[in-house]
């Protein structure tokens, strides 16, 4: 038979035409067919498809998997012919809602190629698969297996990882693409924790017992001795260290100050790991020959090393001489010394040489150091000894002793992640940094004395220079972790990086790289129980950094990546080369708009480890910080930052701060020597606790079941006031270097010597100067820290010293000008050479010194003259000694200004007493040069940014700190409000309010007892509280505060200064059995009251020129105070009509009389608008009152006739009914006929404008279906020849009468309906009330019908204008009835003609 062959090249189905037709290579249907792509003789042929074959299923890989486990993503590596599938049985809708742990999420793989049981790769309800968000990216790179489904956070895994140790991903951190982010800083602190057990009962004493040999062998003299609550309930206050352990009784500590402590409290010893093991002496060290006042030694045995001879003058230990002073608790040494010997007690006892000599020259001051041990010791007189050795010196310490002298280094770390991945950097550590010579001017080997004399010779601190060559570096293991071993198989984490970054310096270097496989590693633990860990215990990996070099710099892009960038979610992921990228997706969290949270400057504590760390650390004093929180989640995607709640509230503190410099009584409350300085601390109102929220983007916190949660904090602060110097000076000279006051200008400038690097501190201004310029200004201003003030005798040993001195100064907010700087020889200050005692005169000046020659017989021979200068200055009369430091090599002289400073002068004057004499006690000696320290002002950075600080922690732990704190009372929940002048005892001010315990809770106002208040106001004035009453309302439940008898007058003084009318009220109360406390309410500001005039009767006055009616006596300015409502009123003329040129009527804006100065027009009808405005005429403005009289007989006019035709149209009804009406009215007598505006919200007092009162329109505008328009019901009306139209609806001229009518017909009940209208007039200031032909105001009028009756109210007007009525709803006892009976109607016309013939249109 025939056979017909097609080849269907096209690969085209077509069922458009006949099949028939259909063109070659084309096909009707075909089905398991596929189209032949080969290039042999088949291409285009039909080809059967090949039927599916079952290779694998979940349930040969898990016995457990259900039936209903979907697959949810699926990606084929056509490469090795294995597919990679996600499954899960959990499918909630809601995003929020995890995986619990039954459900099953399953990565498995499975061969293609071959039937055979799935490979399971991951396993574990922590995957959150969920069937209603499936697996919408996902790709291979190499090994790697990335996906998103816009659920969870993107996730990867190694595929050969997840198959060769399976289970080797077990949750979260491990599976995402985001790393876990280290939050918390290295520290360098180690302590012991102890018990103590001795003494019993506690009593104040400075020797303690402990309870465990094995922590007794850890403590260290010098050890930092705390409560190990550092939260609540602290015994030991203050810094007290160990001074020694003594050799009995067993386990006793010797401390430095002695404490009450319960027996049994547990305690800390800390102390800094930054330590110096190159030096074996301290800075104070000294060696020498001893003496014992006993021949066997013993605890009691004083030890002496000083002057021997007979004259007191061969000793090594001469005052001011390279010598060191011993401290208590010092390391000493030598033959006969047993181990770890301290020194208990130091006496240094002041000599000098020939007591009973006058000559100065032959002064000189020795010291005889007497001390005693902790330990009895075996020694002799004459032997030699070794004084405050370093107990952490290491002789085989290998490290570089100089490396870290002159820097400032920080140091942090990162992790490496088994995929050769790095976590973000952590935070770095606070400088690491403590001074030498115990930062202290003659805590070395010489006297303070002369280490302030090399300072200002130098103009540098020699000595102020980094002590520490070796650091232990503890490094903080992530949380639930206490080995190494838990790091790599919980995190993954491979190696550590050691960061080292110079403060000078942009670049991050790494130290070392830790690799934790195969590195021996030592891992402690500390055990915390503050504000910072809570009660919590964790584990670091001690590294001992020894001032090496770091090996290699970090790569910038690495550096400034300070928050992870992987999306949140992602819904389409793709790899483009061998990046994935990422679209569609959410990239960060909403963070919250504010922390409920102060911030103040206070004294650093021993509470806080960052004083045991950082003994030196100090905030700096006038500077303004701005501290704010960055929240981070657990992979390191931060907020903003976060500021406090109360930054915009008055007299409650924010996140600014400004830290003064001390005063003089702060400074005498806690001497300079006893202060550990100042630090930023932070207090928390309430937890930090957003809600999480898929609408707003909050993520909550972090917990098992929100991984993405908030996890951690940490504090920034903004301080834009950089870098400034130093400036050691040699003293300043107050006044011009002259005897006496004349011309001095004492007390209002002063001078100083600029030397060395000094001149670039204080530099000249040369930008304006020529070239014969030879003094010059500055821009520079300073801040005097340490003065020289005048110079008194000082007694050492018994001897008067006349030596200069300094002392602390307290400049406050004062800046010096600088207004002169030249050198001693341009600025004629100081002859070269300096001559004492010159006489005032021509600087320069020469004068003739004559000489007798004599010759044998003894006869003068001849004279010889010799010019010399004479020593003078211009300004006076020079003193006995140079004032002026190095002054012959004229250097450049500063002239500063101290108007300001009358009361705290600067410098010592210059008097006719040398320091080099030995003058009556107390006599004020002249200005000879000592170091004294000024500040220059700070550099302004124009970066406006937050940096990071070493303060972090744990989100959770905070927020259980802040809900655990003491129970007593710290705030209130009352908020800042306002009150009108207006309000009496019965109104209240803002809401009821309640106190706040510290863990945030509301106390039971049943329980607090307001003990008394006192009230201020903004400008700290104290005011009477009796202005104010403050009392629990009648339930118990809270406090109200309420304005009290005679109230309060809203003054123009208060208006121009509003400070004076806001109230400060602090309350004193107590809860329950806590201690009483001060608790300070929001401010509290009183409003301004619009005045009001009251109802009067209407003048009849005459034409002649006189007074009309005087209002004064009905202005009220809006007070509730009696005494003072009717003053302060400006009264004035709003509107007159009609209008005559020139105006007869005026009125006194003070007392309020209306009057004309020319005869009124006769037969004339009169309407003036008067108006008050309080606080003086600038305060707020009465309503418009209408004063109306008629001058002469009135000429009667027919009213337009869109009024004289009345009521057009059917009642409007009722019962508030809202189709198409809801029962209130609105009728319109407009020039116009629009039905807009509408009334709303219009209240009529009944009387004035407070009391009762009636609101129309309550709640919204009157809509056109309620309102009823005079002139567009009447729009025109037959005339005598053709249609009139009505031009206007308002009352041109005659006589309007207006009839509210409320009707009932068919009604039933005893109740009564009513409704209540009121009719207003608009005139030039607006809507006030109308006032009829009695001059009686029509306010709040009510009608009530009975069944089957009407009732209505007639007023009449008679002045031209636009008038309303407006009513309320109809309600009542029928319309309760549900009867819709009642109906209300406005009837209107002509009150003299019952016709509209002759009406104007």
């Amino acid at each position: 038979m025939a056979e017909i062959k097609n080849t269907f090249l096209k690969g085209k189905m077509n069922q458009d035409v006949d099949p028939r037709i259909i063109a070659n290579g084309e096909y009707r249907e075909a089905r398991n067919l596929s189209i032949s792509r080969s290039e042999s003789s088949t291409v285009g042929e039909f080809e059967n498809i090949l039927g599916n074959t079952v290779l694998s299923n979940l349930t040969a890989a898990s016995v457990g998997a259900p039936a209903d486990t979907e697959i949810i993503g699926q990606i084929i590596d056509q490469n090795n012919n294995v597919g990679y599938f996600l499954a899960t049985d959990w499918g909630p809708t809601a995003i929020e809602t995890r995986a619990p742990n039954t459900a099953k999420c399953y990565i498995v793989k499975i061969n293609l190629a071959v039937a055979a049981a799935p490979v399971i790769l991951v396993e574990g309800f922590f995957l959150n698969f969920n069937k209603n968000f499936r697996v919408t990216g996902i790709n291979l790179l190499e090994n790697q297996l990335f996906w998103t489904d816009n659920l969870n956070q993107p996730r990867k895994i190694n595929i050969t990882e997840a198959i060769e140790n399976f289970p080797h991903y077990t949750n979260e951190d491990q599976i995402s693409v985001a790393k876990y982010a280290p939050f918390e800083p290295i520290l360098v602190m180690d302590r012991v924790n102890a018990v103590i057990t001795s003494p019993s009962p506690a009593v104040s004493t400075a020797t303690i017992i402990i309870n465990d040999d094995a922590d007794y062998a850890l403590v260290k003299v010098g050890d930092i001795v705390t409560d190990k609550n550092k939260i609540t309930g602290q015994q030991i206050t203050g810094l007290v260290t160990v001074i020694g352990k003594p050799a009995s009784p067993t386990r006793a500590l010797t401390l430095s100050s002695a404490i009450t402590v319960t027996n049994g409290t547990a305690i800390d010893f800390s102390r800094p790991t930054m330590t110096n093991k190159r030096n074996f002496e301290m800075a104070n060290h000294s060696a020498g020959a001893v003496t014992l006042d006993t021949t066997s030694p013993g605890l009691g045995t004083i030890y002496k090393i000083g002057p021997g001879g007979a004259n007191n003058d061969t000793g090594n230990f001469i005052y001011g001489g390279k010598n060191g002073i011993p401290r208590i608790g010092d390391l000493v040494s030598g033959n006969g010394i047993s181990s770890d010997t301290r020194i208990k007690t130091v006496n240094v006892v002041n000599q000098y040489r020939d007591p009973t000599g006058t000559d100065p020259d032959s002064f000189a001051i020795y010291q005889t150091i007497s001390f005693t041990l902790n330990k009895t010791t075996t020694i002799s007189s004459g032997d030699t000894i070794s004084v405050s050795d370093n107990p952490d010196y290491d002789g085989s310490w290998q490290g570089d002793e100089k490396l870290l002298e002159d820097k400032f280094i920080r140091f942090s770390y990162r992790f490496k992640f088994e995929d050769n991945e790095y976590s973000l950097i952590a935070p770095f550590s606070q400088v690491m940094f403590i001074p030498k010579q115990y930062s202290q001017f003659g805590g070395g080997a010489f006297s303070d004395e002369q280490d302030m004399d090399n300072a200002y010779k130098s103009t540098i601190v020699t000595w102020f220079e980094n002590n520490i060559n070796n650091i232990l570096l503890k490094i903080p293991i992530p949380e639930n972790i206490t080995t190494v071993a838990g790091l790599i198989s919980s995190l993954k984490i491979s190696e550590i990086d050691i960061l080292y970054k110079e403060s000078d310096a942009i670049a991050v270097k790494v130290l070392e790289t830790i690799n934790l496989v195969e590195s021996t590693l030592v891992v402690s633990s500390i055990s915390f129980n503050d504000a910072i860990h809570g009660n919590s215990s964790t584990s670091f990996i001690d590294y001992n950094y020894s001032s090496t070099k770091p090996y290699k710099t970090l790569p910038t892009d690495q550096i400034t990546r300070v928050s992870d960038k992987v999306p949140i979610r992602a819904l389409a992921q793709e790899i483009i080369g061998n990046r994935v990228a990422y679209a569609n997706y959410l990239d960060r969290h909403t963070s919250p708009t504010s922390i409920a949270f102060s911030a103040f400057a206070t004294n650093k504590s021993t509470d806080f480890d960052n004083y045991t760390q950082f003994p030196k650390h100090q905030l700096k004093q006038d500077r303004t910080y701005q501290v704010g929180f960055v929240l981070s989640d657990r992979y390191g995607r931060q907020s903003d930052v976060i500021l406090s709640s109360y930054d915009n509230e008055i007299n409650k503190p924010g996140s600014t701060v400004f830290n003064p410099y001390n005063d003089l009584s702060t400074q005498q409350q806690s001497p300079i020597l006893d202060w550990l300085g100042d630090a930023l601390s932070l207090t928390l109102f309430e937890t930090i606790n957003p809600v999480a929220s898929t609408t707003t983007g909050s993520p909550g916190v972090y917990s098992s079941t929100n991984p993405l949660g908030w996890y951690s904090y940490r504090i920034v602060v903004k301080q834009t006031e950089q870098e400034y110097y130093n400036v050691y000076l040699p003293g300043f000279v107050n006044g011009y270097p002259v005897v006496g006051t004349q011309n001095a200008e004492r007390d209002t400038s002063f001078f100083t010597t600029v030397i060395g690097d000094n001149i670039n501190k204080i530099p000249r201004d040369l930008s304006e100067v020529g070239p014969n310029d030879r003094d010059f200004t500055s821009s520079e201003n300073i801040m005097i820290r340490v003065n020289n003030p005048r110079i008194n005798n000082k007694v050492i040993a018994g001897f008067t010293y006349s030596k200069p001195y300094n002392a602390q100064y307290y400049p406050g907010n004062i800046e010096q000008e600088i207004i002169q700087i030249g050198t001693v020889r341009d600025l004629e200050i100081q002859a070269i050479p300096f001559k004492a005692n010159a006489a005032e005169g021509e600087y320069g000046s020469s004068g003739f010194v004559q000489t007798y020659n004599y010759d044998s017989a003894g006869q003068v021979e001849s004279i010889t003259e010799v010019s010399e200068e004479t020593g003078s200055i211009p300004w006076g009369v020079t003193g006995p000694d140079a004032t002026f430091y190095n002054g012959d090599s004229n250097p450049f002289i500063i002239k500063g200004n101290q108007s300001q400073n009358k009361n705290n002068p600067i410098g010592a004057y210059v008097t006719t007493v040398s320091v080099n004499t030995i003058p009556p006690a107390q006599t004020v000696l002249s200005m000879v040069p000592f170091l004294s320290i000024a500040e220059t002002k700070p550099v302004e950075s124009i970066l406006d940014i937050f940096w990071e600080t070493s303060l972090s922690g744990k989100l959770t732990t905070l927020n259980s700190l802040v809900g655990s704190q003491a129970s007593g009372l710290v705030s209130s929940n009352f908020q800042p409000a306002s009150f009108p002048e207006s309000a009496t005892e019965d109104d209240l001010i803002g809401f009821g309010f309640n106190y706040l315990k510290g863990n945030g809770q509301t106390a039971s106002a049943a329980l607090i007892t307001l003990n008394s208040f006192t009230v201020k106001d903004s400008n700290d004035n104290p005011l009477s509280s009796a202005l104010f009453s403050i009392t629990k309302n009648a339930a118990q439940t809270a406090f109200e505060i309420n304005p009290a008898s005679p109230y309060f007058f809203y003054s123009a003084a208060i208006k121009s200064s509003p400070n004076t009318g806001i109230f400060n009220i602090t309350t004193n109360v107590t809860y329950s059995t806590e201690n009483a406390v001060d608790i300070v309410l929001p401010g509290i500001t009183l409003a301004n009251s619009a005045p009001y005039i009251n109802t009067f009767t209407q003048p009849t006055p005459t034409a002649a020129v006189g007074n009309i009616i005087t209002l004064g006596i009905y202005g009220r300015n809006g007070s509730a105070n009696t005494t003072d409502n009717t003053t302060e009123l400006s009264w004035s003329i709003d509107s007159i009509s009609p209008v005559e040129s020139p105006a007869k009527i005026q009125i006194n804006s003070t007392t309020g009389e209306l009057s004309n100065n020319a005869v009124l027009t006769n037969a004339t009808f009169y309407s003036v608008g008067v108006k008050a405005t309080d606080a003086n005429g600038n305060g707020l403005v009465s309503p418009v009152k209408l004063v109306q009289f008629q001058i002469g007989a009135a000429t009667t006019n027919r009213v337009n006739k869109a009024l004289c035709q009345g009521w057009k149209t059917t009642n409007f009804t009722g019962c508030e009914q809202s189709n198409p009406n809801n029962g209130r009215l609105q009728v319109q007598f407009y020039t116009n006929s629009s039905l807009s505006p509408s009334a709303s919200n219009e209240t009529v007092y009944n009387s004035g404008s407070t009391g009762s009162s009636v609101t129309y329109g309550l709640g919204s505008a009157y809509t056109s279906a309620e309102t009823y328009n005079v002139l567009a019901r009447n729009p025109s009306s037959q005339g005598d020849f053709s249609t009139d139209i009505h031009t206007t609806g308002s009352l041109e001229q005659g006589t309007l009468y207006i009839t509210p009518t409320l009707v009932n017909s068919g009604g039933s009940g005893v109740d009564d309906d009513v409704v209540t209208f009121t009719i207003q007039f608009k005139g030039s200031g607006g809507w006030v009330q109308a006032v009829d032909e009695n001059f009686v105001e029509v306010r709040n009028v009510t009608l009530q019908v009975a069944a089957n009756s009407s009732v209505d109210s007639k007023h009449v007007f008679d002045v031209a204008g636009e008038y309303r009525v407006l009513t309320t709803d109809i309600t009542g006892g029928m319309c309760s009835l549900s009867q819709n009976n009642t109906s209300m109607r406005v009837n209107f016309g002509d009150e003299n003609y019952s016709s509209c013939f002759a009406s104007p249109a």
